[in-house]
């Protein structure tokens, strides 16, 4: 999933958030993290938990046990800039 993802990366730049925080986290990653929430009929919360816990998820997102983590607020947001640009 994650290398379709990365190769559309460029059309979804306008979604990092400008000024705020810093951004470690690719749209291809936040796009695949909503996609397996998706799938998988999750609220945010279980979704970020199988991030930090299941390595299923990790190797999908392409992500080190260290590296899985994102905050419930950082998901929203993106979540939020992703509806406004394409509702």
């Amino acid at each position: 999933m994650l290398p379709v993802l990365l190769d559309q990366e460029s059309e979804y730049a306008d979604l990092y958030s400008k000024g705020k925080g810093r951004g470690c986290w690719s749209v291809a990653r936040r796009l695949g993290l909503e996609l397996l929430r998706e799938m998988h009929q999750m609220d945010d919360q279980t979704a970020l938990d199988a991030l930090m816990f299941d390595i299923r998820w990790q190797h999908a997102l392409g992500f080190g046990a260290e590296d899985a983590y994102l905050s419930r607020r950082s998901l929203v947001d993106f979540r939020s800039r992703l509806v406004a640009k394409d509702p």
